[in-house]
């Protein structure tokens, strides 16, 4: 029984994602709780997500692009795609994650 259950957790679409946030700010939490609802909504897929706060981490922000927050890029599936903002708009989140992917 072991073997099914790893199979299927192999078999979930996998995403993963970086999402910048700066601290406690409020549009940093909105921004937060919107992709946790987003990826309850999508039961079948496992998302990777790092969490970045570019008060502690300013350098991996500008590494990447990040001069806004909050934002969210994500890595895979490729290619890389940046987006800015709180992420309340799930017609945006659902076109960044194919569902044949």
């Amino acid at each position: 029984m072991e073997n099914n259950s790893q199979n299927r957790i192999g078999a979930q679409k996998r995403f993963a994602v970086r999402l910048f946030i700066a601290g406690d700010a409020p549009n940093s939490l909105i921004a937060r709780k919107n992709l946790e609802r987003f990826q309850e909504s999508l039961p079948g897929y496992k998302f990777d997500i790092e969490i970045v706060d570019v008060n502690e981490n300013p350098q991996m922000a500008l590494q990447c692009g990040v001069f806004v927050t909050p934002a969210l890029l994500v890595i895979d599936p490729s290619p890389e795609t940046l987006i800015f903002g709180n992420l309340c708009n799930n017609e945006t989140l659902r076109n960044l994650f194919p569902e044949d992917v």
